[in-house]
Formats: structure tokens, sequence, C-alpha cells
């Protein structure tokens, strides 16, 4: 997880493929730095699962496969304060 904290329910999780954005729709939170696994590169439903606190989430992926520049935009607009 890049990102997570004061992004609403959205996280930013860097993948081999890019980075993708979720938006948590039912489960626990996750940290920065947490590594979760799940199928984030198609948009939809997806089911995440976080290797630290064994937690399950339903996300939608909102975005995938994007740059780590693009990220950032997002994160920018999304997100508010530090990270």
């Amino acid at each position: 997880v890049s990102r997570a904290t004061g992004c609403g329910n959205r996280i930013f999780v860097e993948t081999p493929q890019g980075y993708a954005v979720l938006d948590r729709l039912a489960g626990g939170m996750v940290g920065k730095d947490d590594q979760v696994s799940g199928d984030f590169n198609k948009p939809g439903r997806a089911t995440l699962k976080d290797k630290q606190t064994g937690a399950e989430l339903t996300v939608f992926v909102e975005d995938f496969m994007l740059s780590r520049a693009a990220a950032n935009r997002k994160m920018t607009t999304l997100c508010n304060g530090a990270q």
C-alpha cells in the first residue's frame, strides 16, 4: 500500500504492472506499507487481503496500471495532508 491515510476510502497500491486506485466498499482498514493481495488489474469489484492483519476488504478497482506520475496526480487530487 503506497497511501491510504487522508484519502477517505481510497487506497493506492503499487503493483508490478503499475499503481492501482481502489475504493474501499467494505471491510477493515489498511495502512501504508501493508502488503495486500488481490486482482487489481481489471475494473470492478475485487477482494483484497491484507497480509499483516489478515483482514479481507471488498474494493472497487477505480483505476489500474497507472504510472507513478499519474498515481501521484490522483493522490494530490483525492487525498489531503501529508503521507
